[in-house]
Parts: structure tokens; C-alpha cells; sequence
């Protein structure tokens, strides 16, 4: 296969990385060619340099982001590669770009998108580079870590740095931008079940020492939950919040955050619409 890079006009861009600052960066101008599908990763990545931003997605793809860090957000320069099994799939000029990338003081405290963390990956391998994450939540037995950049106010989260697990692999990973209050991410409180000390595949035995007796305990016929209830952290502003553990099988399947707030406005609004149409003439 000949040399696509050959047909680039490559400029270095030292400045301004935005997230880990290392290795050079480059331009795309509209008119340069883009790689072919194929093309070997090792010689996208010797040619160019690390990606600026990847992620890491469930269908064992991941995706390069390579664009001009100095620009106020992805123009035609920004070249988006998706790639797998350590060839090229498809690439394409995009203004698509994780919007932590280009705002002003944003970059993630520990970011998985720089090339920290990679599909397949075993969790020793993540805590060698990123150390404890804030907080664990799970759905359907895979667990998400979660590395949060805060904003230095209680419950409130710029960066949602997270990764996904199964069968102790990284199968996805990302720098998601959040800036503001998200009850359902972990509050970096010990003691609740989101802080990390849940794991999936634990017992209720193994658990109780961990995060206390739950405050209800509400049994279906496929799982039972075991709900924690805790008051907002800003009252106001934040949101009043319960952690549930799902158990399925007698182990831990679940671990997830529930907006009693968010659930409260919601019902307001319907309970407004329902007189609003009681108030509307018959037809």
C-alpha cells in the first residue's frame, strides 16, 4: 500500500494541548488527503503523533480526534479516525469535538483520552496510570469508573472521566463534559455505595460493612434493591438522592443514582398539564 501521509501537508502545532500536552500535534487544511481505510494504526500514529482526544467505544472500535489545539473549536481541520483491531476503518473532516477540548480551563484532572487507558486493559493497568477512581456505579453487572474533575463546590462536576468494565476488561472509555450538578454520578462521599467500596459481584454479607444497613429493601420477582436515601448536598440547588443496589442472583448487579428531585419537578409538571387540559373546552 503506498504512503497516503506523502500526500499531507503536515504543520506542528506545540501549543496549546489539550489534554495531556505530550507529542506534537497537527493541521489538516480542507484539500489533504485522509488516510485510507487499512491502514495500519502504528503508522497513522508514527506519522502523527498520538491522537489529541480518543475514545474508546462498546462495539471494540475507538475513535482518534486530531485538530489544531490552538483554534477556538474543530473546524474542517478536525479529522476524526475511527479505527479497530489496529487498522484505520474510516476517517472524516468533522466540527464534531469533545467540548471540554476547547473551553477555557476545562481539561480533565486525570483524563482516560490521552491515551491512559485503552480497550482491554486490566484494572491494575488503569490504577497504575489514573490511581482509585472517585466512584463505581453499574448497570446489568458491567461497572463504569468514574474519574471526576470538580469545580471545587459541592456535587459539582466539570469532567466525567469515565471507563467501562466487563470480565475485568476496559470496554469503553471517555473525557465526557459535564459542568454543573449530576445527582446520578458518584458525590465522592465514603460510605455510599457509589464511593468505589461496591463492587459488582459481591454478596449482601459483603457489602453491609462496607456502606451500613440500607434504608428500604424492595423485592421483584428478577432482583432485589437496596436503597440508601440521602438529603441534598446544597439544600436548593442540589438534588435529595438515593443509591440503589441491585442484586440479582444474590449479587451485586447494579449500582445506581436516582434524582428524587429531578422525579419531583417532573411529577409537578405533569400534575400542571393534567389541569391544563381539564381547563381546555371539550371540542
Amino acid at each position: 500500500m503506498r504512503a497516503w501521509w506523502g500526500w499531507w501537508v503536515l504543520v506542528v502545532g506545540v501549543a496549546g494541548c489539550a489534554t495531556s500536552g505530550q507529542g506534537p500535534r497537527f493541521r489538516w487544511g480542507p484539500g489533504e488527503r485522509l488516510p485510507d481505510a487499512g491502514t495500519p494504526v502504528a503508522e497513522l500514529e508514527g506519522q502523527l503523533g498520538p491522537a489529541v482526544v480518543m475514545q474508546g467505544h462498546g462495539d471494540g472500535t475507538e475513535t482518534f480526534f486530531y485538530f489544531d489545539t490552538r483554534r477556538k473549536g474543530c473546524t474542517r481541520s478536525c479529522v476524526r479516525v475511527l479505527v479497530a483491531q489496529g487498522r484505520v476503518l474510516s476517517a472524516a473532516r468533522t466540527d464534531a469535538h469533545p467540548p471540554y477540548t476547547t473551553a477555557e480551563g476545562q481539561r480533565p484532572a486525570r483524563p482516560v483520552g490521552d491515551g491512559a487507558v485503552r480497550l482491554g486493559q486490566t484494572e491494575d493497568a488503569v490504577r497504575a496510570s489514573l490511581g482509585a477512581p472517585t466512584g463505581i456505579t453499574a448497570a446489568r453487572g458491567v461497572e463504569t469508573w468514574h474519574y471526576l474533575t470538580t469545580a471545587g463546590l459541592p456535587g459539582r462536576v466539570r469532567i466525567d472521566s469515565r471507563v467501562r468494565w466487563r470480565q475485568g476488561r476496559v470496554i469503553a472509555y471517555e473525557d465526557r463534559y459535564v459542568d454543573g450538578y449530576d445527582p446520578r454520578l458518584p458525590q465522592d462521599t465514603d460510605g455510599r455505595p457509589s464511593s468505589g467500596r461496591v463492587r459488582v459481584g459481591m454478596t449482601a454479607e459483603e457489602v453491609a460493612p462496607l456502606v451500613g444497613p440500607p434504608d428500604q429493601v424492595v423485592s421483584q420477582p428478577a432482583h432485589t434493591l437496596h436503597i440508601y436515601a440521602y438529603p441534598a448536598l446544597v439544600p436548593g440547588l442540589t438534588s435529595e438522592v438515593t443509591e440503589q443496589i441491585v442484586y440479582r442472583r444474590g449479587r451485586v448487579d447494579g449500582i445506581v443514582t436516582v434524582d428524587h428531585t429531578l422525579a419531583a419537578e417532573r411529577a409537578r409538571i405533569e400534575a400542571r398539564r393534567d389541569n391544563w387540559r381539564f381547563l381546555l373546552p371539550d371540542e
